[in-house]
């Protein structure tokens, strides 16, 4: 039953040009999360969603709660991470982690699955709609956890080093920061270069 069901959907999201849920409906709108605000989604080199190879295209998902802690962690981390269930655990945090997100709301149309429920268009991509949220409020709202992991040797390859975050958290290695903290130390250092 489940081969005729991805069948049917494979063909729904063929004829549709749209992608479909595991139910066969078509999802409409998509969800991109980033810490920049911009007035168009470009085409951007990326890794596709499972690290296995850089393409270019606008990645999306139909989770908007996804699409949010991407934008959290696009706010804060520079380097390897890993994020789920509101758990980031960073290699190294910005130096100026952004204060603000956004999330945009995109039209599914051109769109294909890429892997775990990631979606990418290799277009430029118009927005409908666009939300902002305050970084502080959302991790204390929502009791987010970050973490700080030891650096890892840039000479790996993403592979590699996805699988050390992995050993790291699974023995311990990492200790919880406090990010709002840090945000508004680097805000407060920000606005004191410019009383100046």
């Amino acid at each position: 039953m489940n081969k005729i069901r991805k069948v049917f959907n494979k063909a729904i999201a063929v004829i549709s040009k749209r992608p479909v849920d595991s139910d066969g409906n078509i999802i409409k709108i998509l969800y991109h999360g980033s810490s920049r605000k911009v007035d168009l989604l470009e085409a951007r080199e990326n890794f596709d969603s499972d690290l296995s190879k850089k393409m270019r295209g606008v990645f999306a998902t139909p989770n908007f709660i996804y699409a949010k802690d991407f934008a959290i962690n696009s706010c804060l981390a520079n380097g390897m991470t890993k994020f789920k269930s509101g758990k980031f655990y960073l290699e190294n945090i910005r130096k100026q982690p952004s204060e603000k997100f956004y999330i945009y709301s995109v039209d599914s149309a051109g769109f294909v699955l890429d892997k775990r429920n990631e979606y990418v268009r290799f277009a430029d991509t118009k927005i409908i709609d666009v939300q902002e949220f305050d970084v502080i409020k959302e991790i204390e709202s929502e009791g987010y956890e970050i973490f700080l992991m030891d650096e890892i040797d840039q000479n790996l390859s993403i592979n590699e080093k996805n699988k050390i975050i992995g050993e790291y958290i699974k023995a311990g290695k990492f200790k919880r920061v406090d990010i709002p903290k840090i945000i508004r130390a680097s805000s407060d250092n920000e606005q004191a270069k410019d009383d100046e």
